[in-house]
Parts: structure tokens; C-alpha cells; sequence
């Protein structure tokens, strides 16, 4: 006896409709957002480092929807402009993943490296004199870049990490090797420039 093969409905399977609307949820909460050169949404994390995707992710009771949480960490890349915002991020993230029993999903960082708001010496690097020393060693421009190297390290290597160069930054010798730790533990790195700033760099 032939057994008549119930019909299709074209209904998305759950799994897929249930992403669908986190998608639709995330969209809508970055409305308004400019885009990387990734089409991610560019987040910026506020200095608490909470970010509103993880809304109460620092309380206990919390217990948002850790598929929504990892699909927001898809879609968007998340800019700091200090390593303490970072670090903040980084141990609300772990923590409520770990509390929820998830694993944290890959990050997408974008670290503002000389921001003048982390880096107030920042508009000294703009200047083109001849140096007779390593460019901004007059600032404290070495250590800011080791310590936006040791607040990575402290986060999941299963991350992208973009350094953007807020200012001209000519050490390029100490940049290479200062970033060597974080190429060695695997992490997926890229240097950007702030071209309004590195436009003055004289022909």
C-alpha cells in the first residue's frame, strides 16, 4: 500500500525562524549604526562596558537568550577607546556565558589606539619635525600600546582585533613587535588608519 507523503508547507524550520528574528531584533537595536568595512554594525561600547544587547548581563538573575547573544556577537563589531572599557566587556561577556553554561562566542573588537580621550597627548604625534629618538617617545605613547596589548590578551583569543591608529604613529619597529604576543596566541589581527589624520603625513 502507497502512504500518501504529507504536503510541504515552505514553513522555515524553528531553528532558522528563531534566528531570523534575532537577526530582525539586532538590526532594529543598531538602527542608525555605521557600518565596518566587514558590514558589521560598529557598536560603541559605552566605559561600563555593558552594551545593550546584554542588558543585565552583570546580574546574577540575568538570563537573556544566549543564541541572541552570539548572533548579536556575529553581526557586530564592538569599538573600545580604552583597555579598561575592554576589560569591563570582556569579564561581563564571560561571566554570563559562564552562568548560562555557553560558550563565549567570537568577538569582533575595534581598538581606537591613540584616542585623545585615552591618550590626551594624542595631537602631539601629528607633528612632522625630524625626530632624533623613536616617534612619541617623548609621550607615553609605547606604554599606551602595551597596555592595549595586555587588556587583549586577557580576553578569548577567538577574537578579531583591529587596531585602529586614531593619530600618525611612525614607530612602526616597536608596533611589529609589541604586537607579536597577540599574533603568537592566534588572534585574528589587522591595523587600520585614521586616514583624516595620516592624510597630513608630508610626501
Amino acid at each position: 500500500m502507497r502512504t500518501m507523503s504529507k504536503p510541504r508547507t515552505g514553513g522555515l524550520q524553528p531553528s532558522k525562524s528563531k534566528e531570523i528574528d534575532y537577526c530582525g531584533a539586532i538590526r532594529k537595536e543598531c538602527a542608525g549604526m555605521e557600518m565596518d568595512s566587514n558590514a558589521r554594525f560598529l557598536y560603541v561600547v559605552p566605559a561600563n562596558g555593558a552594551v545593550v544587547f546584554f542588558q543585565g548581563m552583570n546580574q546574577a538573575a540575568a538570563s537573556l537568550d544566549k543564541d541572541y547573544m552570539a548572533k548579536a556577537c556575529e553581526m557586530v563589531t564592538f569599538q573600545f577607546d580604552s583597555s579598561r572599557t575592554l576589560r569591563l566587556c570582556a569579564k561581563l561577556l564571560k561571566t554570563h556565558f559562564e552562568n548560562h553554561g555557553g560558550v563565549v562566542p567570537r568577538v569582533h573588537a575595534r581598538i581606537l589606539v591613540f584616542e585623545s580621550a585615552s591618550f590626551p597627548e594624542a595631537p602631539l604625534l601629528n607633528g612632522w619635525d625630524t625626530e632624533h629618538h623613536a616617534h612619541g617617545s617623548y609621550t607615553d605613547a609605547h606604554n599606551h600600546v602595551r597596555d592595549w596589548v595586555a587588556a587583549v590578551l586577557n580576553v578569548s583569543t577567538d577574537m578579531g582585533v583591529e587596531l585602529h591608529l586614531c593619530r600618525p604613529w611612525r614607530d612602526f619597529g616597536f608596533l611589529k613587535g609589541a604586537t607579536t604576543p597577540l599574533r603568537d596566541a592566534g588572534y585574528d589581527l589587522s591595523v587600520t588608519l585614521e586616514e583624516v589624520n595620516w592624510l597630513q603625513v608630508p610626501d
